[in-house]
């Protein structure tokens, strides 16, 4: 069946310096005023829901549990998280990258008996070759 999306916790590991709690405390406040941007107020972001990054999207994920080396912090506040796929997001450059959405939208459009939307088309950039480690076809030394 589906998830529940209301009861899945979503985790992410980070850096300690990747965190920032609330307003833009140390260590963002000290990298934007290396990038120039450490105008007045430049660093009051209480209260939104944008990250250093900038605002968040119809489908990025929020997280409930961030995890860096040293803490384990509980997002007291999280964000309703995505409730499927956002296929007309989802460019078909990028769905050809992902082996389980393919299979996924293929079996949908088959129970449907109609094609499913797409997302724009988009010139990714171009992919690392793996080494010789891990699962990949690579030659290990």
């Amino acid at each position: 069946g589906n998830l529940d999306v209301a009861k899945v916790l979503v985790v992410t590991t980070v850096h300690d310096c990747q965190v920032f709690d609330g307003g833009m405390e140390e260590p963002w406040a000290s990298l934007m005023k290396e990038r120039g941007d450490g105008e007045e107020g430049a660093g009051e972001r209480r209260g939104t829901r944008d990250t250093p990054f900038g605002p968040l999207t119809e489908h990025d994920v929020p997280v409930d549990i961030i995890v860096t080396p040293t803490r384990i912090i509980r997002v007291s506040d999280p964000l309703p998280k995505p409730s499927g796929v956002y296929w007309d997001l989802l460019s078909p450059q990028k769905l050809a990258q992902i082996k389980v959405l393919r299979e996924l939208k293929k079996k949908l459009e088959e129970e449907l008996g109609e094609e499913l939307p797409s997302g724009p088309e988009e010139v990714l950039p171009p992919i690392a070759e793996r080494g010789g480690r891990g699962r990949g076809g690579g030659r290990g030394r």
